[in-house]
């Protein structure tokens, strides 16, 4: 999320640890991408003594979409976003 309103959900395709996909879902990361939506932004304090979190224009989240399955769903599907 950039500026606190836009956001764009991204496929974490290849972490850096496959064990752990969501330490490479960082506020850099979303940074690196590129994106329109976050032309501009910041990362903001990024010292991990004195950081909460919510410092600068970007927001990074990690989640797993799971869909359930069900006659018509097709299957079940589990994957890292």
């Amino acid at each position: 999320m950039c500026f606190g309103t836009s956001y764009k959900i991204l496929h974490l395709d290849f972490p850096d640890n496959p064990n752990k996909p969501c330490l490479s879902c960082t506020k850099q990361w979303c940074l690196n991408q590129n994106l329109p939506i976050c032309a501009g932004a910041t990362l903001g304090d990024a010292d991990p003594d004195t950081a909460t979190g919510k410092e600068g224009d970007v927001e990074a989240r990690c989640f797993r979409e799971y869909h359930c399955s069900h006659p018509y769903s097709g299957g079940t599907a589990d994957r890292l976003v």
